[in-house]
């Protein structure tokens, strides 16, 4: 009979979720961070839990043994150190419930907070924090002192007081927490269940999930990136994408850069090559600028040819392509744009393309390339501007070699963010004018590929409305080489 994936336990208790966390057999993942609520939110979840109001569904992950290295050690915790052997659960979703119920009955500190400062008010019945010091009034009692096996305090009390301390008691122990195993499921399912529970609906990246399994204060991957996308922001170019870095991290560190892979990475691994990665991903910025024509990052047809780009560049330790390196990586480049190559199954596909291109460049051979294009001039036709498109792209970069001139004096255009960033503007580049079209060619569609030219602000803001065969006359008037620039 297959087992089903799912379990939901309806018999589980708080002494139970604390044994189990004390033991070391309930841990927080590498991706989760924040870790445990500030103690006006832990008072809140204590008189949910008094009132027996519901707090929501536990969701934990059976691993399977081979994650057993995969925990956030929190040596504040105290918790128990796990073995190979051991049989673990993951925390998915409630883990700062968890914590926060953990470090509350067990009266910790974390960092500058005393969770011991916890107080039951067996008059009204509500939880306190006291302002300052320990409340002299026998009537506080501290929340860690009500689940321990001590009669010290209760012998103590008044008999009204007892009956009230020891119906709190009660309550915490016996109240059923509702628990949601996830069973039989690899890494990169269960991250996938964890970005559709977490956050609210708000999505969460794996590179956010990357970022917070490998944080330490002394190591922030977030911050990382956005220094290094600062250099590419000031040349130019743009920022790259997040998880770019995290791709070539992860065919570097493990051979491949599916969800699992990336996840796995360690923080000390990621520090000991960022610096050169760094570099890897410059080299690659420089290389297909100017020899994929690629002159933003708006321009580069999948995100995924700037990661496998850079391990390459890692791989030779960031030295100068050879030319039959060059051949082979232009090749890869034009025919993974236009045969749409990571349009799907993308992570997949680039630990393919690692083994079976970029390793075998890197060992100075000719790797079979031979990705299926089927581009069209009907196709090319139809692809209209402001829609995403790796064959849209292609053709910018195209375009872009061919060295466009100015109309008016030959000069080669600077291909910088000023003409380039605005290629999916519909105001801007147009040979048969927005304006125009609308006017004289009523139903046509003028934010087309086809329709689209790359001139600089001014030459645009020159051409304005006029229709084609007026500009082209005036520009052929007053350039003799007109002609020939629009080859």
């Amino acid at each position: 009979m297959e087992t089903k994936k799912i379990k939901i336990e309806s018999n589980y208790t708080i002494p139970d979720l604390i044994h189990e966390v004390k033991k070391g057999k309930l841990r927080i993942p590498r991706f989760q961070r924040d870790y445990v609520w500030p103690r006006t939110k832990v008072v809140k979840l204590l008189d949910s839990i008094y009132k027996q109001y519901p707090i929501g569904s536990f969701f934990l992950w059976d691993a399977p043994k081979e994650y057993n290295d995969f925990y956030r050690d929190i040596s504040e915790l105290e918790i128990e150190k796990p073995d190979q052997n051991s049989d673990l659960k993951f925390i998915l979703d409630g883990q700062q419930r968890i914590v926060s119920l953990y470090v509350a009955v067990k009266g910790m500190k974390i960092g500058s907070v005393e969770y011991s400062k916890i107080y039951f008010d067996l008059d009204t019945e509500k939880f306190y924090i006291p302002p300052r010091g320990v409340p002299k009034d026998e009537k506080y009692v501290q929340f860690s002192k009500i689940l321990d096996d001590s009669f010290e305090i209760y012998d103590r009390l008044s008999d009204k007081h007892k009956k009230i301390f020891s119906d709190c008691k009660n309550r915490f122990i016996g109240y059923p927490l509702s628990v949601i195993y996830v069973r039989d499921s690899k890494l990169d399912e269960v991250v996938e269940m964890f970005e559709r529970v977490n956050q609210g609906g708000k999505p969460l990246t794996l590179f956010d999930l990357v970022v917070a399994g490998t944080w330490t204060e002394s190591f922030d991957l977030k911050e990382r990136v956005k220094e290094a996308n600062q250099y590419f922001e000031e040349r130019g170019f743009g920022s790259i994408r997040s998880d770019s870095f995290t791709q070539a991290l992860a065919l570097i560190l493990k051979d491949n850069c599916t969800n699992s892979s990336q996840l796995q990475m360690k923080t000390d691994e990621i520090k000991a090559i960022w610096d050169k990665l760094v570099n890897s991903f410059r080299m690659s910025v420089d290389f297909i600028t100017e020899n994929l024509g690629v002159k933003i990052y708006g321009f580069i047809p999948y995100p995924a040819i700037l990661s496998l780009v850079a391990y390459l560049f890692f791989k030779i330790d960031n030295k100068a392509l050879s030319s039959d390196q060059t051949e082979s990586l232009k090749r890869w480049f034009w025919r993974a744009s236009f045969s749409e190559r990571y349009s799907s199954a993308t992570l997949t596909r680039m630990g393919e393309d690692k083994k079976n291109i970029f390793d075998v460049v890197i060992r100075n051979q000719t790797p079979k390339i031979d990705y299926s294009v089927h581009v069209t001039v009907d196709g090319i036709k139809k692809i209209v501007m402001h829609r995403k498109s790796a064959i849209k792209n292609g053709v910018l970069c195209i375009m872009a070699l061919q060295e466009p001139r100015h109309f008016n004096n030959n000069n080669v255009i600077v291909l910088d963010k000023s003409v380039c960033a605005g290629a999916n503007n519909s105001e801007k580049h147009h040979i048969f004018p927005r304006a125009y079209v609308k006017r004289e060619m009523k139903g046509k569609e003028p934010n087309l590929l086809a329709n689209f030219c790359l001139i600089t602000a001014e030459l645009n803001k020159n051409i304005s409305d006029k229709k084609p065969s007026d500009y082209i006359k005036f520009y052929q008037g007053s350039n003799s080489d007109f002609t020939n620039i629009l080859e």
